[in-house]
C-alpha cells in the first residue's frame, strides 16, 4: 500500500504530464500551494463560524489571502487544461464543471 505522500507525488507527475512544456517542478509547486491552499481555506471555514474569530481583522485578511490564492491556482490548473471547483469544502481539481477529479487530491487525517 503507498502512503500518502507517494500517492501525492503520483498525481503531482500526472499533472505534469499535461503540459510537456511546464517543468515537473512547477507541477509539483502548483500541487504543494494546492494543499496549502486547503488547510487555509478550511482554517477559515471553521473561523467563519466561530462567533468570537468571524469578526476579526485577522480573519478578514485570511479570508482575502485566500482569494488571492485561489485566483493565481486557477490561473495555474488552467496552464494544464484543468480547473478547480468546489462541491463541498475541498476543491476538485476537474476539466469541466461538474466533472469528476483529473487530478486526486490526499489528504492527512482522511
Amino acid at each position: 500500500m503507498k502512503t500518502i505522500a507517494e500517492k501525492r507525488i503520483e498525481e503531482a507527475k500526472k499533472l505534469a504530464a499535461l503540459n510537456p512544456a511546464l517543468s515537473e517542478e512547477h507541477a509539483f509547486t502548483v500541487m504543494n500551494s494546492l494543499y496549502r491552499y486547503s488547510a487555509l481555506r478550511v482554517r477559515n471555514i471553521i473561523e467563519d463560524n466561530d462567533e468570537r474569530t468571524y469578526n476579526t481583522r485577522h480573519h478578514q485578511i485570511e479570508e482575502k489571502r485566500e482569494e488571492k490564492w485561489l485566483k493565481r491556482l486557477e490561473r495555474w490548473f488552467s496552464e494544464y487544461g484543468l480547473m478547480i471547483v468546489f462541491y463541498g469544502i475541498y476543491p476538485t481539481i476537474t476539466d469541466q464543471k461538474g466533472g469528476s477529479d483529473k487530478i486526486y487530491l490526499y489528504y492527512y487525517g482522511d
